[in-house]
């Protein structure tokens, strides 16, 4: 098994830090600080910094009046960033396992790393966990298409190749030299549609969508995206993203529904069809037909994932409830949460 991209970065620690910290070789100043402080939320109650490296976003973020937090996996970068003279906190942790609490931010920040990130997907739940109902996330990544071509030329209009295809994913391996100093960058590229789909399932929402290019009229890449930028919102409780939906169920079932890919309810066959919920209906759903039973699961479906038809009847007076004509799929399946007692108590959606 080759290393994965946190080894690479681990290795590479040192040389990115002198990168960063020399005037003039990090593009966060010409490519992406103007442009991402104009879809950035004003400061709130507090900010989480996610991949924060040796803290420059942060500590230009406590700038700017944010109550900024930074998670980072790598010894070398956290312990630099927290003796920089301008340190804030500085938390050493996982983008995928993130140590917060939920809900305990209204900001996550994670510029330029997602795409550093092995476990890019589950590091999207966890900044969906980790912010309140209403909160915002604001992500920085290299534009999949600069990260799937190659230029023809070095002038501008030269032909730009997708030499390799742009669907696949594949790791990226780009070494850079400028004024003695050297760096190398271990990505990975992916479709848009991979992570439009990883933020689907970690139930948030695209408020904004901008793909920054080089302001030097001169420049091939003032024609091609060099970068994505994004601004995420978890939808309030009630609001969720409507193609998410839950059926209630027993571990058993949810056991079964993931091994063999499919799980057919007894209502299926008594009702035909599978009841299921909103994200804003499941407590109430529960408290309603299930009180009694301790021992549950909340299964999270995607409704383009399943096969069969999903028909929305007005069940009670105002409101409609999804219910799946034919059995679960174990492809639809986002997550199985826990939910005994406490879990509904905690729910946000």
């Amino acid at each position: 098994m080759g290393a994965t991209m946190r080894d690479e970065w681990d290795r590479e620690a040192e040389r990115w830090i002198a990168w960063v910290r020399t005037p003039g070789h990090d593009a966060y100043w010409k490519h992406h600080r103007r442009q991402l402080l104009g879809i950035l939320p004003t400061p709130g109650r507090r900010t989480l910094d996610v991949g924060a490296g040796e803290g420059r976003v942060a500590r230009d973020l406590a700038l700017l009046g944010h109550d900024v937090v930074g998670v980072e996996p790598s010894a070398s970068m956290a312990t630099a960033a927290a003796t920089h003279e301008d340190a804030g906190p500085m938390l050493r942790g996982d983008a995928a396992a993130l140590p917060v609490p939920d809900g305990a931010v209204d900001l996550v920040v994670a510029f330029m790393s997602l795409q550093d990130i092995d476990a890019f997907e589950a590091s999207f739940v966890e900044i969906g966990r980790v912010l309140e109902p209403g909160g915002r996330a604001v992500v920085a990544i290299v534009h999949p298409i600069n990260s799937c071509g190659r230029w023809g030329g070095e002038a501008r209009g030269a032909p730009f190749v997708i030499g390799q295809g742009y669907v696949a994913r594949r790791r990226t391996d780009e070494t850079f030299e400028r004024d003695g100093l050297t760096i190398r960058f271990a990505s990975e590229h992916r479709p848009l549609v991979d992570y439009s789909r990883a933020i689907e399932d970690a139930g948030l929402v695209i408020e904004a969508l901008r793909e920054p290019t080089d302001p030097d009229e001169l420049s091939r890449w003032r024609d091609v995206p060099l970068f994505l930028h994004l601004r995420l919102v978890k939808p309030p409780v009630g609001e969720s993203v409507g193609r998410r939906i839950f059926h209630i169920t027993t571990p058993a079932d949810a056991e079964q529904l993931v091994a063999t890919g499919s799980l057919e309810p007894p209502s299926l066959v008594t009702e035909g069809f599978a009841h299921c919920s909103t994200a804003a209906q499941v407590v109430a759903t529960t408290e309603r037909w299930m009180a009694h039973v301790d021992d549950l699961v909340l299964v999270e479906l995607d409704v383009e994932r399943l096969d069969a038809d999903v028909r929305w009847p007005e069940v009670y007076p105002g409101q409609r409830f999804p219910h799946v004509h034919g059995p679960l799929d174990g492809d639809a399946v986002v997550r199985v949460h826990p939910w005994h007692p406490a879990d509904r108590t905690a729910w946000t959606g």
